[in-house]
Order: C-alpha cells, then structure tokens, then sequence
C-alpha cells in the first residue's frame, strides 16, 4: 500500500476520534517491511481534565470575567468565533478564538471578547444561572 493511502486512512481515523476529547490518540504506521499501524490511545485522567478547567477557571477571572469562557461562542463584525484557549505570554491578545465555518485561529483583546459575549451584565446572568440550576 502507498504512503499516501496510508497517511490518508490514519487521518480519517484521527478526525472520527477527534469527538471523544477525553482520549488521547497516538497513530503511527510501521515501516522497513513491517506490514500493518501501530495504534495507542488513552484516556486522560479526569485529574488532568479537573486541573484544566480550574486553570481555565483561573485564568478567565484574571482578565475580569465570571466564569471560564472556554467554549464559548461569540459573534464579531458578523462572523462567528468559538473561544478554546488563553495564551497569558500575550498581554494585548490573550483570547484565542477559531472562526468556526473556516477553523482559522485568532487572537483577541479579553475587553472585545466581554463586549461581544454582552458584557459584564450577560456573563454575571450565565454564571448565576447555572449556580442556581446546579450544573457547575
């Protein structure tokens, strides 16, 4: 079999994994007359999980929001952005976003993300409404 055809099954095989995001996937094709992949996968420990919500928890109130903005969608000059990461090295654009039809990454000022996200009065609604509903 090619390397191309090879590379190709390996990847439709990560993008179909790429749902369960509690995995961690490891693919690999064996060479030097070797036939066949080698596959690892692993959960991560829900430790792990629970210190990266914390951390994100953390991190979201330091630059003056509520809650962990992780996965949040919002809208700017008429596209729309999904928020998946902080990188604190940057301190005029420390929100990272994808634009969410194209997958592209942006960066983004923590003040224009609360603006587009409705605010201080919105966030504070959000976060008080899942307190009161028990889903922290």
């Amino acid at each position: 079999m090619e390397d191309k055809k090879i590379k190709e099954i390996i990847n439709t095989i990560k993008d179909s994994l790429k749902s369960y995001p509690d995995l961690k996937i490891d693919i690999s094709f064996l060479k030097d007359n070797a036939c066949g992949t080698k596959v690892e996968i692993s959960l991560i420990e829900l430790e792990e999980l629970k210190r990266l919500e914390d951390r994100n928890i953390l991190i979201s109130k330091r630059y003056g929001f509520t809650q962990n903005i992780i996965g949040m969608e919002f809208e700017s000059k008429g596209l729309k952005y999904k928020v998946v990461d902080f990188k604190t090295n940057n301190r005029k654009y420390p929100v990272i976003a994808t634009q969410l039809p194209s997958g592209l990454s942006y960066k983004f000022s923590a003040q224009s993300v609360k603006k587009c996200l409705g605010g201080d009065k919105l966030i504070n609604r959000n976060c008080n409404l899942e307190k009161l509903l028990g889903n922290e």
